[in-house]
């Protein structure tokens, strides 16, 4: 099957309502299908995902590039949650809302 068609990520959306002004920041995890389960831990997708490699400052980097940190093609089921932490859509998005708030 074609690489391309296998691509999916994760999504998350966190927003914060407070004295009148609405804040929204997104976190993705880009990712692929495996062709198997995997065996391992976690829930849902996570023993059929296979997250992107990161960048040096944590980034998702394209689908196919080696990136500074990496699962060696595991999936999110195959890895420690320190490890997938790293990765995190939720994670990324509180992240991004803070990084968007006008703090005063």
């Amino acid at each position: 099957m074609d690489a391309r068609l296998r691509s999916a990520e994760f999504r998350a959306v966190a927003v914060l309502y407070h004295n009148g002004i609405t804040t929204v920041a997104e976190g993705v995890c880009p990712g692929r299908i495996a062709h198997a389960v995997a065996e391992g831990e976690g829930f849902g997708f996570d023993p059929i995902f296979i997250p992107n490699d990161l960048d040096e400052d944590g980034e998702p980097v394209d689908t196919g590039e080696m990136g500074h940190i990496s699962t060696h093609g595991k999936t999110f089921g195959q890895i420690e949650m320190s490890e997938k932490q790293q990765y995190s859509h939720r994670r990324r998005a509180i992240s991004n809302l803070i990084s968007n708030l006008d703090i005063q």
